[in-house]
């Protein structure tokens, strides 16, 4: 079996850690054609050495010095220890071990190495074996790690991140090029042997795109149309404007946040890293077209990993603070703490997680969910911790139940999880909080990983109830990121849940419009009588997309919600692109990822909307990384281009309710050009579930002359603000239970220089 098809996140990655760590003897006592994959090996994982730990830099050390899949450095000596090991000198151990060695260097970044142990590997084959059984399995894991090489290269002269955004134009393409045309050789030679094969066709094709030479070198029988999909739409295109901001940093997976945190006006951008001896990053928007890069200022250098990250103001001061999750994907070595930062102004934060009582216990997670679901005024917090499904014979299952934690008003938490019954105990990827039935208090969306997710009914009396099977929203079965919006505009909340159970050949398929079984995301549409109607083929969101983070913002200012999707897998073979959908009237949605130039083709994670320039218009950030130490990109700021269509953008500050209204309402009554009336619905939220956006709600209005009215629906109170005639393109502040507005004077920045 080719060691990237063994590189997938929960079984196979596990196979490098578990096969070196094993005795020599227990290894060797296989028979010879065993090595490959000893498939009882694979359950047998060492007991955690990483329970309850609290201390960041001590979990990091402890990390690096383990057989961890991920950041583990005990792999590789013992690789190389075998490899001049009597016992292990048949051809199938020989093969095997190189190819493990050449893995782990190049999960750490080293390119040359891992090529160097490859190529030993392909010579060894040609050399002693007759029948060629590993022959394409080498010339998979060339093919993939001379891309990955000329990539790592072209990244550290500065090319890289030019050539990384399909559709890429003949104009761009890698200054060095010397491992691409070596991986494009033992791709050609791949297909020679499966020219069926989907995987080494997308892969030549975006080879040949790195180059220039897309589509015109490619053979006709290999070619995939990648820009079929292209729209003649009148869409300006984004632009990356990160590195001219001063927004420059590398990372590996992460989150990102887009909020104002020391309300002088102008938003500013938190991300992590899962990387455990990176931190948090603060990039604090100047007001005059850069950043600066706030992080020790911050108090944030000590927040150390994090694969996600989210905002609130827990204690209703009016300052936004921070919640830090860790542990997502690491079974049982990711029971490490959050971090709950309380924002004590001037863009300062201070971990208050022990006194708010939520440092133990600490299970592996990496979404979370605010929400204030008995209506007393507090945001409480919904924890979507990781369990593994249900295994006879895999006895080392993990369970992690997820937890809610009520707000007790006094800076404290209190864990009701279990008498609240929404403990879930699935691989809880994606949670979001929203009142589907409009019946005044929140309920909540739980995304499973190979498990059914879950819809729990607010009882009213601190008490849920699962009804998503009743509903027949319970998939996709393998799903990631997840949120309530209104698509349609029509004053009910409908339900998006991304898909995650598919492979690269799935997204091939997609594109060569063959039908395959990757997992699809879903689009619930509400019926307004506590039913959903799953509306994903009608309005054209049945493309296959290995979709980790995603977040919905408006593209062009038209009042309908638009969808952007980060994609990717920890594996290096998986090179697909981030895809963004437009709105069409809540009709349909159309592909218009390279028309806005957002299809970034590196792992896509945390994605986040804000009018970051203050221009009336929502930008984007997208955190970009993979999993593995070498595996780390730079991030993206997409400034809108959008100059057609006005606008409204609204604070809400609660005092009956939350502080910054979470969960309310607003619905817009605007008066079009031909007089007609028209309802833009709009839920008070950071949006999806990897990627938070900004509490402010930022709303397009099209080509709308008159606001006729505004009203916001607080969480908490039965009574609803009304506010009649109000002007166009403004940035408003609306105080719950006062009867005027006000109209915040917020200077445009110029970023395009």
């Amino acid at each position: 079996m080719n060691l990237f098809k063994k590189i997938k996140i929960f079984i196979c990655i596990l196979f490098l850690s578990t096969l070196i760590s094993c005795s020599e003897n227990s290894i060797s006592d296989q028979k010879e054609s065993d090595i490959n994959l000893p498939s009882e090996e694979i359950k047998k994982l060492e007991v955690s050495q990483f329970n309850q730990l609290t201390d960041l830099e001590n979990y990091s050390k402890k990390l690096k010095g383990s057989n961890d899949p991920y950041f583990g450095t005990l792999q590789r000596q013992k690789l190389i220890n075998l490899l001049s090991n009597p016992q292990f000198q048949s051809h199938s151990s020989k093969i095997t071990i190189r190819q493990l060695l050449s893995f782990d260097y190049l999960r750490f970044g080293e390119y040359e190495k891992a090529i160097e142990v490859l190529e030993d590997a392909l010579a060894e084959e040609n050399k002693n074996s007759k029948d060629k059984l590993y022959l394409l399995d080498l010339l998979e894991d060339l093919s993939i790690t001379y891309l990955k090489s000329a990539e790592l290269l072209n990244q550290s002269n500065g090319s890289s991140k030019l050539v990384c955004t399909l559709p890429i134009s003949n104009n761009s393409g890698y200054s060095n090029t010397d491992y691409t045309y070596l991986a494009i050789n033992y791709l050609n030679q791949w297909l020679d042997i499966e020219p069926e094969n989907l995987k080494a066709r997308w892969l030549l094709n975006i080879a040949y795109m790195t180059l220039g030479n897309y589509p015109d070198s490619i053979p006709n029988k290999f070619f995939i149309n990648i820009n079929e999909r292209k729209q003649n739409l009148n869409l300006d295109r984004f632009s990356d404007i990160s590195s001219k901001v001063g927004i420059t940093d590398i990372n590996l997976s992460g989150g990102s946040i887009i909020e104002d945190f020391d309300n002088d006006g102008y938003f500013d951008i938190v991300t992590s890293t899962w990387n455990p001896d990176e931190s948090l990053i603060l990039y604090h928007n100047k007001g005059n077209g850069v950043f600066s890069k706030l992080t020790i200022d911050a108090n944030l250098d000590n927040q150390l990993g994090g694969l996600n990250i989210n905002h609130t103001d827990y204690n209703n001061d009016g300052l936004i603070d921070i919640l830090v999750m860790r542990g997502g994907w690491m079974r049982n070595n990711g029971q490490m703490r959050a971090s709950l930062l309380k924002n004590i102004g001037n863009n300062v934060f201070n971990d208050v997680t022990k006194e708010s009582k939520l440092d133990f216990p600490n299970y592996p997670n990496q979404n979370s969910a605010w929400g204030d679901y008995d209506n007393d005024g507090d945001l409480d917090l919904y924890v979507c911790n990781e369990s593994e499904p249900d295994d006879d014979f895999d006895t080392t299952s993990f369970k992690f139940p997820s937890q809610l934690f009520k707000n007790n008003g006094d800076e404290t938490f209190t864990d009701i999880s279990g008498n609240a019954n929404v403990k879930n105990n699935g691989y809880c990827k994606g949670s979001s909080w929203g009142d589907y039935d409009n019946d005044g208090d929140l309920d909540l969306y739980v995304s499973n990983f190979a498990s059914e997710n879950r819809l729990f009914n607010n009882n009213g009396d601190g008490t849920f109830t699962d009804i998503a099977i009743d509903l027949k929203i319970q998939n996709p079965i393998s799903s990631f990121t997840t949120w309530f919006w209104d698509f349609n505009n029509d004053g009910w909340l409908d339900i998006f849940v991304a898909g995650y159970g598919s492979k690269v050949e799935d997204v091939a398929s997609s594109y060569l419009g063959i039908k395959n079984n990757g997992e699809q995301m879903k689009l619930y549409q509400n019926n307004q009588n506590g039913g959903f109607t799953d509306v994903t083929e009608i309005v054209g969101l049945n493309g296959i997309h290995l979709t980790m983070a995603a977040n919905y913002g408006d593209f062009n200012n038209d009042g309908w919600p638009d969808i952007y999707l980060g994609t990717g897998y920890p594996s290096y073979d998986v090179i697909t692109p981030n895809i963004a959908y437009l709105n069409n009237e809540g009709k349909s949605f159309i592909d218009v990822t390279f028309e806005l130039g957002l299809g970034q083709l590196h792992k896509g994670h945390g994605i986040s909307f804000g009018d970051i320039d203050r221009d009336g218009d929502q930008d984007i950030f997208s955190q970009i990384g993979g999993f593995y130490p070498g595996d780390g990109f730079y991030n993206f700021l997409y400034k809108n281009p959008t100059k057609s269509n006005n606008w409204i953008s609204i604070k809400l500050k609660g005092e009956n309710s939350n502080s910054i209204g979470i969960g309310a309402r607003i619905k817009i009554i605007i008066i079009k050009e031909n007089k007609d009336l028209e309802e833009i619905h709009s839920l008070v939220s950071s949006g999806g579930s990897f990627g938070s956006s900004t509490f402010e709600q930022h709303i397009g209005l099209g080509s709308a002359k008159r606001i006729k009215e505004i009203q916001i629906n607080w969480p908490n109170s039965s009574n609803v603000q009304i506010f009649k005639n109000v002007p166009i393109n403004k940035s408003l502040l609306i105080e719950e239970n006062k009867q005027n507005y006000y109209i915040r004077e917020i200077k445009p920045i110029n970023m395009s220089n």
